[in-house]
Parts: structure tokens; C-alpha cells; sequence
């Protein structure tokens, strides 16, 4: 009986006119569009069958980089945090693109702050942690 215990649907963007945006560096990347571990208990997809196995979300993302670089994306993803998974993908050295300002008097929103990007410095820890794939 085999049960399903992650899910990740990603897409690849592949960006080919980009001089007129300023961007130092090809834009393409993995957009990583749903990223599920069925097993964990403290997420609202937890399947009560099945043990908890530790890592699975970064298993995928690690294999979301792997696409990546076999699509000329060079390592690039990105994602949207939804929930309590903001954390989640900042210890794995992704970055918001559109951070709140700190200290700000008023609220003021230049962008989505769960706009996710995997900056060139954790590419390489990424995809060795926990042994890497």
C-alpha cells in the first residue's frame, strides 16, 4: 500500500530579454509553485497514515535546483512562503525579494514579502545539505 508523502509542482521560466530590465544576472529560474510534505504533523496537509520523514521539503528543492541548472536556469528558484513556511525555506538561505521595511511608521508594500529568491551565496549549501542528492 504506498501512500504519497510529498508533492512539489514547479515551472520553468525561462527569461531571454532581459537587457531592458536590470537584473545583473539571467533572471530565469525554477518557480517552485507548491511544495508539500504529507507527513509532517504541523501543516494543514498532514495525512495521520504516515510516519513523519524528516526532510522532504528539502529534498525537493533540492531537486527543484537540479532542474534548474539542467535548464540553464543556473540554480535560480523561487517560490511564494504561504502559512508558517516563511522560516522554513530562510534557514534554507532563501531571501524575500520585497522585505518589510523595518521600523517603518506606516505600512508600506513595494511587493509581496512571501516573494522568495535563492541568492547565488546558498545555492551551493543547499544542494549539499543532509548530504545532498
Amino acid at each position: 500500500d504506498s501512500k504519497v508523502i510529498g508533492e512539489m509542482m514547479m515551472d520553468i521560466r525561462k527569461i531571454t530579454d532581459y537587457d531592458h530590465i536590470q537584473y545583473q544576472a539571467d533572471p530565469s529560474h525554477v518557480w517552485v509553485d507548491l511544495l508539500r510534505n504529507y507527513s509532517k504533523p504541523d501543516t494543514p496537509y498532514h495525512n495521520k497514515e504516515l510516519p513523519y520523514y524528516k526532510d522532504i521539503g528539502l529534498r525537493l528543492l533540492q531537486i527543484a535546483q537540479r532542474r534548474s541548472d539542467e535548464a540553464q536556469c543556473v540554480g535560480n528558484i523561487r517560490c511564494i512562503s504561504k502559512g508558517k513556511s516563511l522560516d522554513f525555506y530562510k534557514k534554507l538561505g532563501f531571501v524575500q525579494e520585497h522585505p518589510p521595511i523595518p521600523n517603518a511608521k506606516i505600512k508600506i508594500c513595494f511587493g509581496n514579502p512571501n516573494l522568495l529568491y535563492l541568492p547565488p551565496h546558498a545555492k551551493e549549501p543547499l544542494s549539499r545539505m543532509q548530504g545532498g542528492l
